[in-house]
């Protein structure tokens, strides 16, 4: 299985990916996955928002969590 997205998709998909792959992440999300990590095989993210900490534009932080 590949996982892809693109913007907010790319973003949502690496969730879910992480999610599958570790367990402690999903545990912080609250939710358990129903797949293993064994049917995932890669990951195609496109322009995703992953690390706004260093954004400090309000609208620039909305649009890339959204």
């Amino acid at each position: 299985m590949v996982l892809a997205g693109d913007l907010s998709g790319a973003q949502i998909a690496a969730s879910i990916a992480t999610s599958i792959a570790n367990p402690v992440y999903a545990d912080k999300l609250g939710i358990r996955p129903a797949l293993q990590p064994s049917p995932l095989k890669a990951g195609l993210l496109n322009c995703g928002g992953y690390d706004i900490n260093g954004v400090n534009y309000i609208f620039v932080r909305c649009i890339t969590f959204c």
